[in-house]
């Protein structure tokens, strides 16, 4: 295990955990967020930037496979294919277009709901209370998001919470790129000079 506990304490009157990076010494804070009707603790990171390697490199796999979505020129070829296999005199037509069809329902379920992409995102930035912080995987977020189906107020929360942290992660961000373009001018110099 990389990260260790190393601090429990109460800041602004919440309960507050405090990981170190045994390797390189940094530090990764996740505050209480919500404990659900069963008594169980659910808990978020702080700071977006400080996320372990393993939980952001879910979230990139998370959010390609969102933004590949669908397109309208998915969707024709579909048709096309459709209509060809429906057309056709192959005995095996109408697998073939049931295959189609799935391929279709699959994608669209998968790629096309944002509230799905949503609530896949929260399975990494928010941890149970016994979860490691250095280690995720798709096991992990299925069985979140079982959990989390029983409890309408639950989803609701923790929607809510993403929200509000990615908005302030991409107004940081803007911040950031404000003051990097600031330097630019008054330097001359290019972004990657500086």
């Amino acid at each position: 295990m990389i990260y260790q506990l190393t601090k429990e304490r109460e800041e602004n009157k919440r309960a507050v955990r405090i990981y170190t990076n045994t390797a390189t010494g940094t530090e990764t804070k996740l505050s209480h967020i919500y404990t659900d009707g069963e008594g169980k603790r659910w808990w978020g990171f702080t700071d977006l930037y400080k996320i372990p390697f393993m939980r952001m490199s879910m979230v990139k796999n998370i959010t390609d496979l969102y933004t590949i979505g669908l397109t309208l020129k998915d969707i024709k070829t579909w048709c096309n294919q459709l209509k060809q296999d429906i057309r056709s005199n192959d005995p095996e037509k109408y697998e073939k277009t049931y295959a189609t069809i799935l391929e279709m329902e699959r994608l669209a379920t998968h790629t096309a709901d944002p509230i799905r992409q949503q609530l896949a995102l929260c399975t990494v930035y928010i941890l149970a209370d016994d979860e490691r912080i250095d280690y995720f995987d798709e096991q992990q977020s299925s069985e979140k998001l079982q959990y989390w189906k029983g409890s309408n107020e639950m989803v609701a929360f923790f929607l809510t919470w993403h929200t509000d942290h990615m908005q302030r992660y991409i107004k940081r961000l803007g911040t950031i790129s404000k003051t990097v373009l600031n330097l630019q001018e008054q330097s001359g110099k290019s972004p990657g000079q500086l």
